[in-house]
């Protein structure tokens, strides 16, 4: 549906978006992203990124393991 500001017409056609946080080791890494990339392209505007980034250290929590062993 159109709006207007200040005598301007716009259409906001903003497509909803989620946000996936997923840690797994380094040698799991392309196989995880081949993974989504597989299953959610369309090949249409807003098929999404995937950023990749290094986590520095990872700690559980109940049982103090560190590292890959905590993932």
């Amino acid at each position: 549906m159109p709006k207007s500001t200040g005598g301007a017409e716009y259409t906001d056609d903003f497509i909803p978006k989620s946000e996936l946080d997923i840690v797994v080791t380094d040698d799991q890494a392309e196989a995880m992203i081949d993974g989504i990339r597989g299953s959610t392209r369309m090949g249409a505007i807003g098929d999404g990124k995937i950023f990749v980034s290094d986590v520095n250290q990872v700690v559980r929590i109940r049982t103090s393991e560190i590292g890959d062993d905590a993932i």
